[in-house]
């Protein structure tokens, strides 16, 4: 079995341990799990992930709940269905959770819908506009394509976004090379706000004060439907081959 220390990079170590043995069907213990956070241990988006992988590979799992510090996961074997849905319960981070569920069936060659309730747009994570339209970029690049559609958007406290995402998978993956940086294309501002803040116009001011330090950039701006008050703004940078991304949370 394989040991690993969780105490280092907070919850990434967990969430590319668990994809990667679950793909491996290689058994791992990881213990010190987030163990330097003000709330060490498993918090609900990482328990959701560790026993949502653990569905897709018929994982035994020993002291996989909240605040738990250490875990093993032993998996069997994999079994991808065709549709998967995933309630995280709190506004846990939805593209988090995607990091731990989304390599696992990226190998499956097949197509396969995901139906996941959460935080789309939380501390602390990509914002699920990023995820869509910087991280899924890079997917399809490397041959895996992705489709994300955001029903809901969800926000801190309570969350209650649900985004529903198609992935092809693959049986291999592409290779590309990224050299040269080349001129920049196009700058892309999303503006997103939910209905209460439309009063005080937020997300037409999140791009006026995006635009007096970048200058004119292509721009849009919505208030939206979502359980809790809140509001992000995203930029999209297109450079030749290249995208980048920034997010900014109200």
């Amino acid at each position: 079995m394989l040991e690993l220390d969780g105490s280092i990079g907070y919850g990434q170590v967990l969430r590319t341990a668990v994809a990667l043995s679950a793909l491996t069907l290689q058994p791992i213990r990881i213990f010190n799990i987030r163990i330097n956070r003000p709330n060490p241990g498993l918090r609900p988006q990482h328990l959701t992930g560790v026993l949502e992988a653990a569905k897709l590979c018929h994982a035994d799992v020993k002291n996989a709940k909240i605040g738990s510090t250490e875990i093993t996961f032993v998996p069997k074997r994999l079994e991808i269905p065709d549709r998967i849905v995933i309630d995280i319960k709190t506004a846990g981070s939805i593209t988090l959770l995607l990091q731990t569920i989304l390599p696992i069936i990226t190998f499956s060659n097949k197509k396969v819908f995901l139906t996941i309730f959460g935080g789309t747009d939380v501390s602390g994570s990509p914002t699920i506009n990023y995820y869509k339209k910087v991280f899924a970029y890079y997917l399809e690049r490397f041959g895996i394509k992705i489709n994300v559609n955001i029903e809901r958007y969800g926000f801190y406290p309570r969350g209650g976004g649900k985004v529903n995402v198609e992935v092809v998978g693959a049986k291999s993956l592409n290779s590309v090379k990224f050299v040269e940086r080349g001129e920049l294309k196009k700058i892309s501002a999303f503006s997103i706000a939910s209905k209460e803040l439309q009063k005080a116009k937020v997300a037409e001011r999140q791009i006026c004060g995006l635009e007096e330090v970048l200058g004119k950039v292509n721009s849009s701006y919505q208030y939206v439907e979502s359980f809790s008050v809140g509001d992000f703004l995203a930029c999209c940078c297109r450079i030749r081959e290249l995208c980048f991304g920034k997010r900014w949370l109200g």
